[in-house]
């Protein structure tokens, strides 16, 4: 059975969506089991939800502005 700490590697940088099919049914069964890492797993991807939901409200013309100001901040314009 896979530990926590490698479930939570493997979760967080994306490695499950490239495993084998053994790969991701051990890492099932131990979502299926721990409690813990489910949770993190759940967290992980609200958060991901979060990140892309913004990502998206923001317009063009806002990064542009915000990219300005951030350059402008970092050489004292």
């Amino acid at each position: 059975m896979l530990s926590c700490a490698e479930v939570v590697r493997q979760i967080a940088s994306d490695e499950a969506v490239n495993a084998s099919f053994a790969e991701k049914l051990r890492l099932r069964i131990h979502l299926a089991i721990c409690k813990h890492c489910s949770e993190f797993a759940w967290q992980l991807r609200g958060m991901g939800k979060a990140v892309k939901d913004a990502s998206t409200a923001v317009s063009d013309l806002e990064v542009v502005q915000a990219r300005t100001r951030i350059m402008d901040g970092i050489f004292g314009r």
